[in-house]
C-alpha cells in the first residue's frame, strides 16, 4: 500500500508545474510613464517546489525601474541584456506558498512591445506567457554617462541627456543599493565624484535615470 501511494505522490509531484498569472497588467502607457505591472507565481502541484526561478526578457525600448516580490531570495539584472532573473527559491503547493511580483516598467520609445515572463524549478519544466504592452507618446532617450577630470583635475561625472529633460543620478558600491548622488538637467550636466585622499572614487557604479 505504501508503494502505491508513494508512487501516486510521484505522479503527482511530477504533473506539477509553476504557471505565470497576470493579476493587473496596464496594457498601454505614455512614454515616461512609471507602470507597475502586477503578476504571481503559485506552485499547483502536489509536492513543494525548489529552486523555483524566472526570467524576465524587457524588449529595448523599456526599461525597469524596480521589482518587489511578496516573498523569495531576490532578483538580479544579466548585465545590459534586458533580462531580469527572479530567485523564487522553495514553495509549498497552494496559495499559501504563492509568490506575487511587481514590476515597475516604464517605456521610453513609442511601438508596441511584448514582455516574455518565463519560470521553472527544479521539479517543473519551463512555463512562458507574453505579455504586451504599448507605449505611445514621444520618444526619450536614455541619458549617456561618462568619467572625465575637470580642469583642476578632480574626478566629475558627466551626463549627456535631452534638453528639457531631468534625470536623477546615482551610485553604487555593490550595483544592489543605490544611493542619490544628484540631479541633472538637460543637454550636459557635471557631478563632481567623491573621492579618498588618493583621488580614487569612493563608489564603483554610477547610473543616471529619467526623472519625470
Amino acid at each position: 500500500q505504501n508503494a502505491v501511494c508513494w508512487a501516486l505522490r510521484c505522479s503527482a509531484c511530477s504533473n506539477a508545474d509553476l504557471p505565470v498569472t497576470p493579476v493587473a497588467w496596464q496594457v498601454e502607457a505614455k512614454s515616461g510613464e512609471v507602470v507597475r505591472q502586477t503578476f504571481q507565481f503559485t506552485n499547483n502541484g502536489f509536492c513543494e517546489l525548489s529552486a523555483g526561478r524566472v526570467s524576465i526578457e524587457i524588449p529595448f525600448g523599456l526599461i525597469v525601474e524596480g521589482i518587489e516580490m511578496s516573498k523569495g531570495l531576490g532578483w538580479r539584472r544579466e548585465s545590459d541584456d534586458g533580462q531580469i532573473t527572479l530567485n523564487l527559491g522553495r514553495m509549498v503547493s497552494g496559495s499559501e506558498g504563492a509568490i506575487q511580483v511587481d514590476l515597475s516598467l516604464r517605456g521610453l520609445t513609442p511601438g508596441e512591445y511584448v514582455v516574455e515572463i518565463c519560470s521553472e524549478s527544479n521539479n517543473t519544466d519551463l512555463v512562458c506567457t507574453e505579455q504586451p504592452f504599448t507605449v505611445t507618446g514621444t520618444a526619450l532617450i536614455p541619458p549617456k554617462i561618462f568619467i572625465a577630470r575637470g580642469d583642476e583635475g578632480k574626478l566629475l561625472l558627466v551626463i549627456k541627456g535631452q534638453e528639457g529633460m531631468r534625470y536623477r543620478v546615482e551610485s553604487s558600491l555593490d550595483f544592489d543599493q543605490w544611493d542619490f548622488l544628484g540631479s541633472a538637467a538637460g543637454a550636459e550636466t557635471t557631478i563632481p565624484l567623491p573621492t579618498n585622499q588618493d583621488g580614487v572614487p569612493i563608489t564603483l557604479f554610477y547610473r543616471a535615470t529619467i526623472a519625470l
